[in-house]
């Protein structure tokens, strides 16, 4: 059904607010109101203007137009006593093989006039004269002469992105416009069932039929991934988006195609350390054995470095975390993420004093309350975080849980003796 919008709610001229030049309109409109001020005669030749074919030059094109206009006008005497709206409404019943859409001269919603919607129709835009009062030239472009990315031509609406627009009568799953329902018809490659032929043809077309299959057990649409496959909502399980046996939730690793979620996590490469100590006379604690794990980017196998240098086990790790790489010039722990178990409560205190003493990079610290919940070099983005938030559990127990035999054993009270002595410890006894 055609309809009218009398109300102008934002009623700014177009001229002032967007200061277009004698040129731009040229390009964007052909001006018919400046051959005659009959408001019939300037629709009726931007009707046929949009008719004829592009081929032609412009000048001949609005000539031409404006001749049979003339003709077609002098033929029906009865039009020439209708008033705006019932003249448009005439026209667009004699011109069945077109849909006329109106606009107003201001901004906002200034559609006047859209005729039935009907398939195979083009559309004739008309734009209402900024100098002339009723009068109407042929529009190129709706979207770029009212300042828009995008104009839909089934919906009529702007908007300022082409795929951010979501059209009302854009079918969902053939992504096309196929019209009304005349009979289902099933695809047996993606057990989706369409309405009509030109539905069913609509997504053929479009490859949609290898990229979208329906699941005849959980009945739902699914996209195919090659890196990851359908799991059935009746299967899933609504925290890890795994599915798995009740009550074995699994670590996520951010690779997960989650739900609601459209960007995947950055995995960031990890050193996991911990730090063995002593307690002197004074009873103050002195690291003398730190040992880290950690896998490099260039050959992606499992490294372990020991640091064990009397007074130094703290500088010395630093030290190897601030090394650059000699082919780039670059810190080659560059993002890395340092994780150490009770890191807030013991480890970290002994990185967050040696870190003050280094002048040369900033340290941003999050205490959560009284104990270091994360620290973070500003400098190289080097991260400490403690695997006792993930994972409540004491590192002794924490192979059980995982089903290892290897366990953290005791320090023994002979080796601290003899550390503190400045002896050496033999093998046998570690």
């Amino acid at each position: 059904m055609p309809r009218f919008n009398k109300k102008q709610n934002n009623k700014l001229l177009l001229s002032n607010y967007f200061n277009k030049s004698y040129l731009s309109r040229c390009r964007q409109i052909a001006e018919f109101s400046l051959l005659t001020v009959n408001f019939r005669l300037t629709i009726l030749s931007a009707i046929f203007f949009g008719m004829s074919s592009s081929a032609i030059r412009k000048q001949l094109r609005m000539k031409y137009s404006f001749n049979k206009a003339c003709s077609l006008l002098n033929s029906h005497t009865s039009w020439q006593h209708l008033n705006l709206f019932d003249f448009i409404i005439t026209v667009q019943k004699h011109f069945n093989n077109c849909r006329l859409i109106l606009f107003s001269k201001y901004s906002g919603k200034n559609i006047i006039y859209s005729g039935p919607s009907l398939t195979n129709r083009n559309n004739i835009y008309l734009v209402e004269s900024e100098t002339q009062r009723q009068c109407f030239n042929f529009l190129y472009y709706p979207a770029s002469y009212f300042k828009f990315k995008f104009f839909c031509e089934i919906c009529l609406q702007f908007s300022r992105s082409k795929a951010m627009h979501q059209c009302f009568y854009l079918c969902i799953l053939c992504e096309d416009y196929c019209g009304v329902v005349i009979r289902n018809k099933m695809c047996n490659l993606c057990n989706r069932t369409f309405k009509n032929n030109l539905y069913f043809n609509n997504h053929i077309t479009s490859n949609l039929c290898k990229c979208k299959k329906k699941c005849l057990h959980c009945n739902c649409d699914y996209i195919i991934s090659k890196h990851a496959t359908h799991i059935c909502l009746k299967d899933q399980c609504n925290r890890c988006f795994i599915a798995h046996d009740l009550g074995k939730c699994y670590v996520l690793t951010g690779k997960e195609n989650v739900k609601n979620k459209t960007k995947i996590l950055n995995i960031r490469p990890a050193i996991y350390f911990d730090i063995e100590t002593i307690q002197l006379d004074n009873n103050t604690l002195e690291p003398i054995l730190l040992i880290c794990a950690y896998i490099t980017n260039s050959d992606n196998q499992l490294h372990f470095k020991t640091f064990n240098r009397r007074f130094f086990v703290i500088s010395d790790f630093i030290d190897f975390l601030f090394t650059k790489d000699s082919n780039s010039d670059k810190y080659k722990f560059e993002n890395y993420v340092c994780i150490a178990h009770n890191l807030s409560g013991f480890d970290g205190v002994f990185i967050v004093e040696e870190l003050y003493n280094r002048l040369y990079f900033k340290v941003k610290v999050i205490y959560n309350g009284t104990k270091l919940h994360m620290l973070t070099v500003l400098g190289i983005k080097l991260t400490f975080l403690d695997s006792l938030n993930f994972v409540h559990c004491s590192l002794r127990n924490l192979s059980k849980m995982f089903g290892e035999p290897l366990k953290k054993t005791f320090f023994h009270l002979l080796r601290t003796s003899l550390i503190k002595c400045g002896g050496t410890v033999e093998k046998s006894f570690f």
